[in-house]
């Protein structure tokens, strides 16, 4: 008797480890959005302003920036809604108050730049489904890009040309 009580809880116990490992594959497979938009960010005249560095995407039908303040608690803003249907060429700047030709912003409302850690989100949607466009964050802290710098979203310096 008493070696069949070990024997079930040994099952157990596997049983346990196979659910356990089998809710870890599971949740590693989540899909998610890579760091790894072609933008660059830069701080010029005391505005976030991003350079498109990627292939040209016709039919950009949104570009959404928020941001997170950590004063002292995390604080999460829309810093624009730039609509429109315009297209994405290599090189082209834009900022929450400077859209891209042929877009509008909505929501205007400047990222507050100094004073503390800042992450700055940027979302892209095209018309076209098939287009897949991964979403692009950056840390700003008080070592902020130096005005007229360009940076990648992992935080490492982009050259003055895309």
């Amino acid at each position: 008797m008493y070696a069949n009580r070990r024997l079930a809880a040994g099952v157990r116990g596997l049983f346990i480890a196979l659910l356990v490992a089998i809710l870890a594959a599971v949740v590693g497979c989540v899909p998610s959005r890579p760091n790894d938009l072609p933008l660059q960010l830069s701080i010029q005249s005391g505005e976030v302003v991003f350079r498109w560095c990627g292939d040209e995407i016709p039919g950009v039908e949104e570009i959404q920036i928020d941001y997170a303040t950590f004063r002292p608690q995390r604080v999460d803003k829309a810093a624009a809604t730039i609509e429109g249907l315009f297209m994405l060429s290599p090189g082209v700047q834009f900022s929450a108050s400077q859209p891209p030709a042929g877009a509008i912003s909505r929501e205007v409302h400047p990222v507050p730049l100094g004073g503390g850690r800042i992450l700055i989100f940027v979302f892209i949607s095209a018309s076209d489904p098939s287009v897949y466009l991964p979403s692009a964050s950056y840390a700003i802290s008080n070592r902020e890009p130096s005005p007229g710098a360009w940076i990648w979203p992992d935080g490492s310096a982009a050259s003055p040309r895309c």
